[in-house]
């Protein structure tokens, strides 16, 4: 049976708090708790080669993170994305987690840009009850 999640919260990045953590500008006040899944997005403008007309966008995943503190206003969410592994690498290496800047001359290839106001989605999974039949 696949995951199923609810969406808690749209909200937006409020600021880099360290490399490994973001601020958002919600809270419990929109029903965000801690442990809650969050989901960094980038949006993509698709055009047409030959008439530059819009044809439409995508959504991208850029970035996972955990709520770990949460107030009525504010939650911070630290990053759960890890860094990939060299084939080379030994399998008992835990993958560094990959880290945050808001500053474009840090930007690399495990460090990701976030500008303040970029969308994230914040969702939990639904505890599905044993005692009700799906069927």
């Amino acid at each position: 049976m696949a995951d199923e999640y609810m969406v808690v919260a749209t909200a937006k990045v409020a600021g880099v708090v360290d490399e490994t953590q973001l601020s958002l500008n919600q809270g419990t006040d929109s029903g965000i708790e801690v442990g809650d899944e969050v989901t960094l997005f980038r949006t993509v403008d698709i055009t047409d080669p030959e008439t530059d007309e819009p044809l439409g966008q995508v959504r991208l995943a850029r970035l996972k993170l955990k709520v770990n503190t949460v107030a009525a206003r504010y939650s911070i969410c630290r990053v759960t994305d890890r860094e990939p592994m060299p084939s080379s690498a030994s399998i008992l290496r835990t993958p560094k987690l990959k880290q945050v800047t808001d500053k474009s001359f840090e930007e690399g290839k495990n460090v990701i840009l976030v500008h303040r106001g970029e969308e994230a989605v914040v969702r939990r999974p639904v505890k599905s009850d044993p005692w009700v039949s799906t069927t």
